[in-house]
């Protein structure tokens, strides 16, 4: 089988990293947040995060806030991270059974390197995909799996998606593939639903 994984919710717990830097970025900036800031807001692409929260369209002072984000998030708060309960274990039994394993995440390329490489996970996957990966930029997850699925020749019957948000599912539907939800990341799942995984162990069920 061939599983791809969102990263944020999914695979590791990024919130406080996240909220820690959106709060200073804000705050050097003199924006106050116009919504609670909480870990379900965390899965867009940054531009739409840094809007929902600061209430703000302009593209400049937008450009203005993903730069400050950027520099405090990539050189101190990426660090702020850790790998959800099992996921190191499911990911060792997948890789020795030879299932191809990537990664499809809204995360810029820069801090997704770090985190992969503060885990070790450097040899886990076969490839990974951000939005920022291509020029210009994916504009979705729906768009970056379309461009993973081509440019690996992948069989669609052969995918699973595994991610935690809703916009994940949309995205692996856009994409004919199959989909499990992560219950233990930043959205509110059904768990009486059967594509409901309540620990990563469950994915062999899949598989």
């Amino acid at each position: 089988m061939i599983l791809i994984f969102d990263l944020d919710g999914t695979l590791v717990d990024s919130a406080q990293g996240v909220i820690d830097a959106v709060k200073k970025t804000l705050e050097i900036n003199q924006i106050k947040p116009i919504v609670n800031l909480r870990k379900e807001l965390i899965g867009p692409p940054l531009e739409i995060l840094l809007s929902e929260i600061a209430g703000i369209s302009d593209k400049q002072i937008l450009d203005k806030l993903k730069t400050s984000f950027t520099n405090l998030y990539d050189n101190v708060y990426v660090n702020k991270i850790k790998a959800y309960d099992g996921i190191q274990l499911i990911l060792e039994e997948l890789k020795l059974k030879n299932h191809k394993l990537y990664v499809a995440t809204n995360k810029r390329t820069i801090p997704t390197l770090k985190i992969i490489n503060k885990l070790s996970w450097d040899n886990m996957f076969d490839d990974l995909y951000s939005l920022d990966k291509f020029t210009p930029s994916k504009i979705n997850k729906a768009e970056l799996l379309k461009e993973l699925i081509k440019a690996n020749n992948l069989n669609i019957s052969d995918v699973i998606y595994i991610g935690d948000k809703f916009d994940d599912q949309i995205a692996a539907q856009q994409n004919n593939i199959k989909f499990l939800a992560a219950a233990w990341g930043y959205d509110s799942w059904n768990r009486d639903e059967k594509f409901v995984l309540q620990n990563p162990s469950q994915i062999h069920e899949f598989i």
